[in-house]
């Protein structure tokens, strides 16, 4: 029984080995890919300045909490409405 799971463990390794050899080109893509984007990340915050100005935050509390639940409410009724929302 020891023999048989190590020629089983054996046999997927082997084929874990051959689908990374045929992927190889997308892994390569991919890692080229992740390269780049990190490399921009890199760039761009580099190039940032160090602290955001503060957010302007409205002088009148409730007339800004209102306008958000009017906005929210408005774009839920509207994507409920929508054709594609219907099951």
């Amino acid at each position: 029984m020891p023999k048989l799971l190590g020629i089983i463990g054996l046999l997927v390794i082997c084929a874990g080995i051959d689908l990374l050899w045929h992927s190889r080109q997308e892994i390569k893509f991919w890692i080229i890919a992740y390269l780049a984007f990190f490399r921009a990340l890199l760039h761009n915050r580099a190039s940032l300045p160090l602290s955001s100005p503060p957010e302007k935050r409205p002088t009148n509390a409730k007339a800004a909490c209102a306008s958000c639940s009017a906005s929210a409410l408005s774009s839920f009724s509207a994507l409920c409405s929508s054709p594609s929302a219907s099951l």
